[in-house]
C-alpha cells in the first residue's frame, strides 16, 4: 500500500463511522481540518512559538490559501527560525533551526462528513536535510456529534531522504462560551525518527501535541490562537518535528479570512 493510499483510505474510514458535520472549521495548531475555502476566497496567518527550554529561540510561520473552486485550494506556508548550536547538558552537540517552505493542493470530497486529501512540495533547508526537496501527504476527516463540538483526524507524511516521517494526529475543538474554544491535538509517529536523543544525539522519535483557546471575535472573519505545543512549526513537515529536548513553546497565531 502507498502513503497516499494509506492516507486516503484513514480519512474515509474516519468518514464511514461518523455522523453529520458542522460549518467550515479553521486548522488546530498542528493538524489540518478537512475544509476548503469558496471559490476566489482567500486566508492569511502569520503565528510565533516561542521556545525557552534548550534553544531559547523564536520561529515564525507565514501561511497563504487561495480558493480555487469550493472543493479545491492552494496552500503555501513558510516555517522560519534561525539555526542553532546547542550543548545539552550531556555534553550533546545539536543543531537545530532554519527554514521550511511548503506549497500543497487540498481538495475536500462530498461525503456523509468532510473529508479532504492533500498532496504537496517543500523545500527543506535545516540541519538534518540541506536544500531538499521533499513530497508531502495528508488527509483529513471531521466529526461533529453536537454543537460546539468537533474531533478530527489527520494523518500526513512528509517523504524525506532516508527517513521518511508518517504521524496519525487527532485532535478537538469545544466551545467553551460563545466566541471562545479549546483546541488541542496529538500526533504519534508511526514512522521514521523526527527527533534527537539530548544525551545520546542520535536520532529518535516523539509525539507531537498542543493545546490552547481560540477566540472567534478577534477581528470580524478572523481568529486568534493562544496556546502551547511542541512542534516547530506548521507546515507538513515542521508539524511532525517536535522541538529539541521536547520543550514547550509558547504559542500565537492570527488569521484572517477575505
Amino acid at each position: 500500500m502507498t502513503m497516499l493510499s494509506f492516507c486516503l483510505l484513514s480519512a474515509v474510514y474516519t468518514a464511514q463511522v461518523s455522523g453529520m458535520s458542522q460549518a467550515a472549521e479553521p486548522d488546530l495548531i498542528n493538524l489540518k481540518t478537512p475544509h476548503t475555502l469558496k471559490a476566489s476566497e482567500q486566508s492569511a496567518s502569520v503565528e510565533l512559538r516561542y521556545e525557552g527550554g534548550y534553544e531559547k529561540t523564536v520561529r515564525g510561520d507565514l501561511g497563504y490559501s487561495y480558493g480555487v473552486t469550493d472543493h479545491f485550494e492552494v496552500d503555501g506556508t513558510a516555517s522560519l527560525s534561525k539555526w542553532n548550536t546547542e550543548t545539552t547538558p550531556g555534553g550533546t552537540t545539536v543543531r537545530s533551526g532554519g527554514t521550511d517552505e511548503e506549497l500543497a493542493l487540498k481538495y475536500k470530497v462530498d461525503s456523509v462528513i468532510p473529508v479532504s486529501a492533500q498532496v504537496g512540495l517543500a523545500y527543506v533547508h535545516t540541519p538534518a536535510q540541506t536544500d531538499r526537496l521533499a513530497a508531502t501527504l495528508g488527509a483529513s476527516a471531521e466529526y461533529a456529534p453536537q454543537p460546539g463540538l468537533r474531533f478530527y483526524a489527520n494523518p500526513r507524511a512528509v517523504l524525506l531522504d532516508k527517513n521518511s516521517i508518517v504521524g496519525f494526529g487527532l485532535g478537538a475543538s469545544l466551545r467553551v462560551v460563545e466566541g471562545i474554544d479549546l483546541i488541542g491535538d496529538w500526533t504519534p509517529i508511526l514512522a521514521g525518527q523526527n527527533s534527537i536523543d539530548t544525551q545520546t544525539g542520535t536520532r529518535s522519535r516523539g509525539q507531537l501535541y498542543s493545546v490552547g483557546l481560540r477566540f472567534r471575535k478577534f477581528v470580524p472573519n478572523g481568529t486568534l490562537d493562544v496556546g502551547v505545543t511542541n512542534a516547530v512549526g506548521s507546515t507538513t513537515g515542521d508539524s511532525l518535528t517536535p522541538t529539541v529536548g521536547d520543550s514547550p513553546s509558547l504559542f500565537v497565531r492570527a488569521s484572517y479570512r477575505f
